[in-house]
């Protein structure tokens, strides 16, 4: 999918309009509604969308570099904690180091931005992982 962005194509105008489009107009309201209580910071709710996504998949995206360039390791639990505090302290004001309060419990995600079927009965639709070969 990440090749699907590099430049504008018919595809990229196909996954747009089919799967980002939907998506992005039930999350900018709540990151709105977060912005006027407060919660988030107040910049163009699109704006802050790419910019929690380009946040959230830095570790994953750059592990490989980051072990490559500076020897520190994506998976390891004090780099994670370290850049999860730096990410909530730029989006929300928690002093970064801080330990946080609470974990994310299973579920949370589904509260937050519930999941759309697109099948009748209900049933969530299969996905499939990609696995490396």
């Amino acid at each position: 999918m990440l090749q699907e962005y590099l430049e504008y194509s018919p595809r990229l105008q196909w996954l747009a309009d089919t799967v980002l489009r939907p998506l992005i107009d039930r999350v900018l309201p709540q990151i709105g509604e977060a912005q006027e209580e407060g919660v988030l910071p107040k910049v163009e709710p699109i704006i802050l969308h790419y910019l929690m996504i380009s946040l959230t998949s830095t570790l994953s995206t750059f592990g490989s570099e980051m072990l490559a360039t500076n020897k520190l390791s994506a998976s390891d639990p004090a780099v994670i904690e370290s850049y999860w505090s730096t990410v909530e302290a730029l989006l929300f004001g928690v002093r970064a180091g801080a330990p946080r309060t609470s974990k994310p419990n299973p579920g949370d995600a589904e509260k937050i931005l519930p999941r759309q079927t697109s099948q009748a009965n209900n049933k969530r639709p299969i996905t499939k992982r990609a696995v490396r070969s």
